[in-house]
């Protein structure tokens, strides 16, 4: 450390040591007068003047010592000092303030910077040394001339046989830089070499500009056409020049290229960091179809997604006006409404909505986007698929009747254009383009597509000329929250339906976990429908079990697969296109006519336990929505899984005036609310010991007097507390 900058430091711990404890907040803006100023190493020049001024929370300060440090540039004349500061030049590159008078917005400190450059970017900076006024980093004030010319390129242009680089930029430092020397430029890659003998198109600005007479002269070499020299006629005077390389061409010198070759130029001369650059990329002639951001689509199958996708020109000048162009998707579709070609005015609402999103650019140094409307002439044409929907896979447009851009990339794009995606599809959808303007046919993997809901299943098995048999599971489980969308139904049909095949009562759904709501559930003979209260929050599972069903003896032997569908999966659709599909859930086994005894029931055993809502049926478990209980000894059950347990369906069961009545078979039994007395085909047959009772909305019997009027024997375990029925 300088012994001054020690002595100023010693003082001042020696004042906190006396004084009262005291913080003081710096709070300067400390900047400077003027910009970057340029000359030779070793001028002397005023560059510029550093002002200090005092800014909340600190609007005025009178004393303190601080530092200003040189980097590249030494003090020529210690500033005067002023009413406010004093001013020590410690050595060539320090100089040291004393605070000795009031400093505030009007009153500032102000440091000219008389220095003399010694090389390199000169820079100032403050040490405030715990005082009022700010550190300052580094400032770049002023820049000696040994600095050389900079170099840049746009971006690298695609080059099949023949085509322009991208433009290169030849940047002085300062004024008079480059003089009146050479400039080299160099192709690196030795299969191309220049198209022009003066290398092409020089553009001058700033200190070259016409205004200051300065010309170039670019001349390719006779022995390698590979190099061209550039001449300026006299050196910039007024400002720092720039020189533009623009559209300078290239070609190939065999016919063949190595397709992403770089193509790259070395540009040097005495005054230039001679710098090599990426300006071209050998491509073949044809074009590419690309996602924005190279990125595929995220999409829940049902549902429809936009995507945006281009198809670019691999070089320029290969894209054709007037030429037909044709997009399609693969497992998707551009429009979801049904009967777009026969439904009037539906087709022209989809190409409306296709014409608005396309666009066609022209890349280069001025960018032309032409869209929608103005991007094409003539029509577009739809495409449909080869079923009764008629639904869009695809359309053809024409490419504009306008001159492409020759030199540069051009771009057909289609920004946010909706795809479809039914219930059924999964994985890699994929788009296509193709047309001759296109050369080969293009392909772009577009979305993936998730399924909403996976789904497992436990077989429902079937007999024929049984009625209510019940059985099978379904269990849907979502594959994140809002799968299942709010206030639409979820459909559940049998496949290729077998006529004798009914559905004869409502499943039991139930949310087994998750924050789901169920509404609604109904049945006809071949469709039970799920309602969606509410859309899940989080993830959620659906059961849907014992489903009850009529089966004649019609039915032929074999399994059904089980289709859901509806609006609740493919929400974003008019009709239904799609399904998801439980393979052979339905299995009609051989036909038994032992399956029924003499009393016209089915022949099995069903089994209930008390507190429990559970029974089974031949082994097959089923849900009830009350529990079994006992009452004066005897097992109290809902009348309607009773019957349903011997075989009756829920249709031949009645409840009329607080009376249930069963018609079971060969025998109708009746049982009033509050009577224990029984009757069978209309008549008294029993007293039982427990009269019906209604609980919870529910008609409850107890079922081992039912089981006795119908004669199906019966059985108590206390210890498992189950009663079982059989009926042989």
């Amino acid at each position: 450390m300088r012994i001054r900058q020690k002595i100023a430091m010693l003082l001042a711990a020696a004042m906190t040591l006396t004084a009262m404890p005291m913080v003081t907040m710096a709070q300067t803006k400390n900047q400077l007068t003027t910009g970057i100023k340029v000359g030779e190493k070793g001028d002397k020049i005023t560059a510029a003047t550093l002002v200090i001024t005092p800014e909340a929370p600190t609007p005025s300060f009178s004393t303190g010592t601080f530092f200003v440090n040189l980097t590249n540039a030494k003090w020529v004349v210690t500033p005067s000092n002023t009413a406010n500061a004093t001013f020590y030049k410690n050595d060539d590159t320090q100089l040291q303030v004393v605070v000795s008078g009031t400093v505030n917005s009007t009153n500032t400190i102000d440091i000219p910077l008389k220095v003399e450059l010694t090389g390199g970017d000169a820079t100032v900076a403050i040490n405030g040394n715990g005082t009022a006024v700010n550190d300052m980093a580094e400032v770049v004030f002023a820049r000696t001339s040994d600095a050389k010319a900079t170099v840049t390129a746009g971006d690298a242009k695609n080059i099949s046989f023949t085509g322009a680089i991208a433009d290169i930029t030849i940047q002085e430092p300062f004024k008079g830089n480059l003089d009146t020397k050479k400039i080299t430029v160099t192709l690196e890659n030795t299969d191309y070499e220049f198209v022009n003998a003066n290398g092409g198109t020089i553009k001058l600005s700033g200190g070259f500009g016409a205004i200051n007479s300065v010309t170039a002269t670019a001349v390719r070499k006779t022995s390698d056409a590979g190099v061209v020299e550039i001449t300026l006629s006299q050196k910039s005077s007024v400002a720092p020049g720039r020189m533009v390389l623009e559209g300078w061409e290239v070609r190939s010198k065999s016919r063949s290229i190595k397709v992403d070759d770089a193509i790259e130029v070395t540009v040097s001369g005495d005054n230039v960091n001679e710098t090599t650059l990426k300006v071209g990329v050998a491509k073949e002639v044809g074009s590419t179809l690309e996602m924005k951001d190279k990125k595929v689509v995220d999409v829940v199958a049902g549902r429809e997604a936009k995507v945006t996708f281009s198809i670019k020109e691999n070089v320029g000048d290969t894209f054709i006006s007037n030429r037909d162009v044709e997009i399609n998707a693969d497992k998707g579709y551009f429009w979801n409404k049904t009967k777009v070609k026969d439904t009037a005015g539906e087709a022209d609402k989809v190409i409306a909505a296709i014409r608005s999103t396309l666009e066609i650019s022209k890349m280069g140094a001025t960018p032309v986007v032409e869209k929608g409307a103005d991007a094409i002439d003539g029509n577009i044409s739809l495409l449909y698929d080869n079923d009764d929907d008629q639904r869009v896979v695809g359309f053809y447009f024409t490419t504009a009747n306008k001159d492409f851009r020759k030199a540069d990339i051009d771009e057909i794009t289609f920004k946010d254009l909706k795809v479809w995606t039914p219930v059924n599809v999964e994985g890699d959808i994929k788009l296509t383009a193709e047309g001759r303007t296109l050369g080969e046919k293009l392909e772009v993997v577009a979305l993936n597509a998730k399924a909403p809901v996976t789904i497992t299943s436990e077989e429902l098995t079937v007999k024929t000329g049984l009625k209510a048999q019940v059985g099978g599971k379904v269990t849907l489980t979502e594959t994140d929250k809002g799968m299942l969308k709010q206030n639409e139904l979820l459909e559940f049909t049998v496949d290729g339906r077998p006529t004798g095949f009914t559905f004869s009562d409502k499943p039991v759904v139930k949310v087994v976990s998750g924050d789901v709501q169920i509404g609604e559930i109904k049945k006809t003979d071949s469709t039970i429908t799920v309602e969606i209260k509410r859309a899940s929050k989080t993830a959620s599972v659906i059961e849907i079990s014992a489903f009850p069903v009529n089966v004649d003896r019609t039915i032929p032997e074999g399994k059904y697969d089980l289709k859901i569908n509806g609006l609740a999966v493919e929400p974003d659709t008019y009709t239904l296109k799609g399904d998801l599909t439980v393979k052979g859930f339905i299995n009609s086994a051989t036909p038994n006519t032992e399956d029924i005894t003499a009393n016209g029931l089915r022949k099995g055993t069903s089994a209930f336990v008390i507190g429990s809502s559970k029974y089974v049926v031949n082994g097959i478990e089923s849900e009830m929505d009350g529990a079994a209980y006992i009452e004066n000894g005897r097992t109290m059950v809902p009348v309607r899984y009773v019957a349903n347990a011997l075989g009756v369906a829920s249709s031949d069961i009645y409840f009329a005036n607080g009376t249930a009545t069963v018609i079971a078979g060969t025998k109708t039994v009746s049982l009033t609310l509050g009577d224990k007395v029984a009757k069978l085909n209309g008549v008294p047959a029993k007293v039982m010991v427990a009269a019906p009772v209604l609980k919870d909305g529910r008609t409850y019997v107890p079922v081992s007097e039912i089981g006795a009027l119908l004669g199906v024997e019966a059985t108590w375990d206390a210890a498992t507390q189950t009663a079982t029925f059989t009926n042989k």
